[in-house]
């Protein structure tokens, strides 16, 4: 399984209606959605909170919350941080999206999340919820329940009463949220802070939420139009954003993003675990810093689009003209994917850039294995050879991180 982060205001949204309650949150990204909002709250006694909602924590801490405005000041806040930089840890990106809710007054900050194990979901809870929970980690307790059965009132209870707490409503939201969990296929789901507002209703003040992608199908009703946002960083790549087009296109799985533009190995995986295993055992081998991107092409895509998926590719290693590439094409034994077809798509691309292939010093490291793998493999030693590229050729019956070894950088 996958986790996909979603946005903030999506969690909320579906948690209310999970919930039956109202969610009174506007999602902003434009000077139409701050004017819907301000024409439809105008003259309403409230102040509120506004936020970037880009899947990234510590808002707070980064300056980049507004508490307490009134619409007026709301609309000043947002024209002085939309579309500007911002640097989060290591990150450098735009301002884009962002959240805005009513102000909730408070004096106590609750905290609770809730992960899936391999055979067990755990409840965290604390008292000391906010921005420096993770300093006052031992304040946190945890509830442990096993997949094959519901949640007990009681335990919640118990694990509530741990901090002399009497008042059933966080026992009861608890519940819910836990339900809700389970319902909509999380992976993971955290409400930092949540807190007890005066007219005794529990407000989630802030809400970090993961799914479970291989509940997709399942979850066809529960997830509509949820949106699975771009990570805060650098804005899309041109080829970046070829990708995600052309994978919107095809029944195919092709994935692309530009981990370091300047990196000496470059991935060409099919399948979301090889992808994974590849880039892990590369870290493993010192080579983290080298890694050019992440990525996926998979799920038979013919022989077209592998070669535009590749040629993307083969165009973003290149333009740095850095001497000794490597070009790693593996995957694991697919069970439906023609490995003859997707390689002549490789074999295209790279007859296409065949000279800054050479001029690089480009060695290519190939292991696959599926239906006409010898086949492909025969074709992709051939090419190789008539091309004057280096290459180590693999079939299935190597593991698939062995061909890493001829790595020397």
């Amino acid at each position: 399984m996958a986790q996909l982060a979603i946005r903030e205001y999506d969690a909320k949204r579906m948690f209310a209606n999970f919930s039956s309650s109202f969610y009174r949150g506007y999602l902003i990204q434009d000077e139409e959605d701050i004017a819907a909002f301000a024409a439809k709250e105008t003259g309403i006694p409230t102040t509120w909170v506004i936020k970037p909602d880009q899947l990234f924590g510590k808002r707070g801490k980064y300056g980049l919350i507004g508490v307490n405005l009134n619409i007026a000041i709301i609309r000043k806040w947002w024209t002085e941080h939309h579309q500007h930089k911002a640097t989060i840890g290591k990150q450098e990106g735009l301002l884009t999206t962002f959240l805005i809710e009513p102000f909730t007054p408070h004096t106590s900050e609750y905290y609770v999340a809730i992960k899936t194990e391999r055979d067990h979901d755990v409840i965290y809870f604390s008292t000391s919820g906010g921005i420096e929970v993770e300093e006052n980690w031992e304040s946190v307790r945890e509830l442990h329940i096993r997949l094959e059965r519901p949640i007990y009132d009681l335990e919640v209870a118990q694990l509530v009463d741990t901090f002399g707490i009497v008042d059933t409503k966080i026992q009861d939201f608890i519940i819910v949220l836990y339900s809700f969990f389970r319902e909509y296929g999380f992976a993971y789901l955290e409400v930092n802070p949540f807190t007890v507002a005066t007219d005794g209703s529990v407000v989630c003040l802030d809400m970090v939420a993961r799914i479970d992608d291989s509940e997709e199908f399942r979850q066809r009703k529960n997830w509509t139009d949820l949106i699975f946002p771009y990570p805060f960083g650098p804005e899309k790549t041109d080829g970046e954003k070829y990708i995600e087009k052309l994978d919107s296109e095809t029944g195919a799985s092709l994935k692309f993003r530009i981990l370091n533009p300047e990196g000496r190995i470059w991935l060409l995986t099919s399948g979301g675990g090889a992808s994974v295993i590849i880039a892990d055992t590369l870290a493993d081998l010192g080579f983290a810093t080298e890694i050019g991107n992440y990525g996926e092409c998979s799920g038979n895509p013919d022989r077209e689009n592998t070669r535009a998926y590749t040629a993307t590719l083969l165009d973003a290693m290149l333009a740095n003209p850095t001497k000794g590439k490597y070009l790693v094409i593996a995957g694991a034994i697919a069970n439906f994917t023609h490995i003859d077809r997707t390689f002549a798509g490789v074999i295209d691309a790279l007859r296409d850039r065949i000279t800054d292939m050479q001029q690089q010093d480009v060695y290519i490291l190939v292991r696959r294995g599926g239906i006409n793998d010898s086949k492909g493999l025969q074709m992709m030693q051939k090419a190789c050879e008539e091309l004057k590229l280096p290459c180590e050729i693999a079939d299935g019956s190597r593991y698939m991180t062995d061909i890493l070894k001829n790595i020397k950088l």
